[in-house]
C-alpha cells in the first residue's frame, strides 16, 4: 500500500499548536489534548535532507536553511523516508566533511564548534564520545575540552549515545570505567559491568559483583552505591 505523504505543518499550523499546548500547562483538558495529538499525527513537522549533488545539507519544515549542502554526511538524525525530526536554528548536529566528524551549528552558516577532525562521533549532548586515530575518549563539548583523552580502546555504544540512563562505559587496556552524566567518572579498574545500567552501577572487580559509589570507587555495600535516579 502506497503511504499517504502528510501535508507540510505551516507558521500557521505552528501558532495553533503553541496555543494548544499552553492551554494544556494551565489546565489539563483531554479534548484539548486529543486535538493536539491529531494536529501533530495529520502534518509533517520533520526536517527535510537537501543535496547538491553528492553533498547534503537540511532545511526544517518552516522552509528555513539550517544548513548548507556541503556535508557528506550527517549523524543519528531520526527519521523516515530520508526526513529528520523537527529542528530549529542553534540546534548541535553531528556532521562529515573531508571524510572527518565533527559538530556543526544549524544557523545557516554551518559554524563548527568542534573542528571535523575526528574518526566517530556520538550524539552532540553536551558530553558525547569521540574516536581519534583509532583511540577513544569523552569529549565535553561546550567547554571544548576532553573529560577522557581520546587514549582508551573502545566506549559503550548506546544506539549513537554514550549514556544509557544517565551512565557510560568506557574500556582501557582491558578494563572498563564508568562515566556520569553528571561529568564524573571512575578509572578503568572493572573487570566487567552489568547490561545497561539501571539503578546502581553493577560491575566485577577482582572476581566479585559489587557496585560503583558516587566517588568512583568499587563497595559490597548497596547502600553506598551510587544511584543516578535521585532528587
Amino acid at each position: 500500500m502506497e503511504r499517504t505523504q502528510k501535508p507540510k505543518a505551516t507558521p500557521a499550523d505552528f501558532e495553533k499548536r503553541e496555543k494548544l499546548t499552553a492551554t494544556l500547562r494551565e489546565k489539563w483538558s483531554d479534548e484539548v489534548n486529543d486535538e493536539l495529538m491529531r494536529m501533530m499525527n495529520s502534518l509533517d513537522w520533520d526536517t527535510e535532507i537537501i543535496y547538491d549533488g553528492d553533498k547534503c545539507g537540511l532545511k526544517n519544515w518552516r522552509g528555513e536553511i539550517l544548513l548548507s549542502p556541503v556535508f557528506e554526511d550527517f549523524g543519528l538524525l531520526t527519521g523516515l523516508a530520508g526526513k529528520y525530526r523537527e529542528m530549529y536554528k542553534g540546534e548541535r548536529v553531528s556532521a562529515k566533511k573531508d571524510g572527518k566528524w565533527g559538530v556543526v551549528i544549524t544557523d545557516g552558516t554551518g559554524t563548527w564548534i568542534v573542528d571535523p577532525v575526528y574518526d566517530s562521533i556520538g550524539y552532540p549532548t553536551n558530553l558525547t564520545y569521540v574516536c581519534l586515530d583509532g583511540k577513544w575518549g569523552v569529549l565535553n563539548i561546550p567547554e571544548g575540552k576532553y573529560l577522557i583523552e581520546p587514549v582508551c580502546d573502545s566506549v559503550v555504544d548506546y544506539d549513537g549515545f554514550l549514556f544509557c540512563n544517565g551512565i557510560g562505559f568506557y574500556r582501557k587496556d582491558g578494563k572498563y570505567g564508568v562515566i556520569g552524566s553528571w561529568g564524573g567518572f571512575s578509572e578503568a579498574i572493572f573487570d566487567d559491568y552489568e547490561g545497561a545500567p539501571e539503578g546502581a552501577v553493577k560491575v566485577i572487580y577482582n572476581g566479585e559483583w559489587g557496585y560503583v559509589t558516587e566517588e568512583g570507587a568499587f563497595s559490597m555495600v548497596m547502600d553506598e552505591a551510587y544511584y543516578y535516579f535521585r532528587d
